[in-house]
């Protein structure tokens, strides 16, 4: 009587185990919180750029609080507390806070606010005076120091950026036209002006573009 061999069904059973795997899982995405001083210009930006850019790699989480320097970073901390007491939740990949030091009208708690944040490792996309010297690198270099937003603001009316702009109103599709421009105007003038000053934020400045590079730089790699 021949001997039966034992290998086949074992392999068969390998096989048919493999034929039912589910097909592999994506990598979980990296989820960056922003929460934003200004409830409505920063918060439209953001949100609008998630929409444009069909993000990937990055989840965009956007908190519009209220509030100034100090409140703002506080609320930030206590969102990224809370994020970590959910047992089913990924944490933040990264928590940024964006916000106005505003030149010669620098609220009061700026300086401890900033401390704050580097004590709890928040990171910070200040403007100097306001958010919108980001939106006029898009079209203008410009290093000339602003008293306050208004003067900011002026400056984008004229005819070669944004005329007729007013605060809060969503302009995001004409700015992103120009985006990669603005990117590398914010950081060549900042690591000038700031060396110069020996300020960290100075007037004028911004770091929009460094958290703007943490969302869309992942997605260029892909």
């Amino acid at each position: 009587m021949p001997k039966q061999r034992s290998e086949r069904p074992q392999r068969r059973g390998r096989r048919e185990r493999e034929y039912r795997r589910g097909p592999p899982t994506k990598a979980a995405r990296a989820i960056v919180l922003i929460v934003c001083e200004g409830t409505e210009t920063e918060y439209r930006y953001f949100n609008a750029l998630r929409r444009q850019r069909e993000l990937l790699s990055v989840t965009l989480e956007v908190a519009r609080p209220g509030g100034q320097s100090e409140q703002l970073i506080r609320h930030a901390i206590e969102l990224r507390s809370e994020r970590a007491r959910q047992p089913d939740s990924l944490p933040y990949e990264a928590v940024w806070c964006v916000l106005d030091r505003e030149a010669a009208n620098e609220p009061e708690s700026f300086p401890s606010a900033v401390e704050r944040a580097d004590r709890a490792r928040i990171e910070l996309a200040v403007s100097n005076p306001c958010f919108e010297y980001w939106y006029l690198l898009h079209f203008r270099e410009t290093d000339r120091p602003f008293h306050h937003a208004d003067d900011v603001y002026d400056a984008l009316r004229h005819n070669d950026c944004l005329p007729g702009f007013e605060k809060n109103h969503d302009v995001f599709e004409q700015l992103a036209l120009h985006m990669d421009r603005a990117i590398e105007r914010a950081e060549r003038l900042y690591t000038a002006h700031a060396a110069d000053m020996q300020d960290r934020f100075p007037n004028p400045s911004t770091l929009v573009q460094r958290l703007i590079r943490t969302i869309i730089e992942p997605e260029k790699r892909r």
